[in-house]
């Protein structure tokens, strides 16, 4: 079964246009039947499988689900780049294969939604998708230069009567 194209859940005579996310699957985060199984659970999300490496992300996503190996360290430092980064990018779940705290906790710092150790539990599935159906749509960031501070000295003498 090809589902490329994309699975939209249906539920209680739902439409398309009742799909509050679309969800892009990059290849190696999730499989086609756990995908299927999601959609029947979730009707409010759009399902997309993408092409090969989810590098260049399609316009319209809303959140990402991206395999990254954990023993791979280029894969790791590729991963929290592209959260930090990029703001205005879909927020994004890693799938984590070869799973370790550190890796798990730098992609979280990162800006990473969730984190969930490969291979993925159709319960901790659930549990993910639940939490960012109950978010809504992402707001998208403007990009802003980062490091920029802005701080308000007081001028000096009296006890604080008076403040900003």
């Amino acid at each position: 079964m090809d589902l490329r194209g994309g699975l939209k859940g249906f539920g209680a005579g739902g439409s398309a246009r009742d799909h509050v996310l679309t969800l892009g699957i990059a290849t190696g985060a999730l499989t086609e039947s756990q995908a299927a199984r999601m959609a029947d659970l979730f009707p409010a999300i759009n399902f997309q499988f993408l092409e090969e490496r989810a590098d260049d992300v399609p316009a319209g996503l809303d959140i990402l689900f991206m395999a990254v190996d954990g023993a791979a360290p280029d894969q790791i430092e590729r991963a929290v780049r592209q959260c930090k980064l990029n703001p205005a990018a879909p927020q994004t779940v890693f799938v984590l294969h070869n799973a370790d705290l550190s890796n798990t906790r730098a992609l979280l710092q990162s800006g990473a939604v969730d984190v969930l150790p490969a291979p993925v539990g159709e319960t901790a599935l659930a549990l993910c998708l639940e939490r960012l159906v109950a978010r809504g749509k992402p707001v998208r960031e403007a990009s802003r230069p980062a490091g920029q501070l802005v701080a308000v000295l007081k001028a000096g003498g009296g006890v604080g009567a008076t403040s900003l």
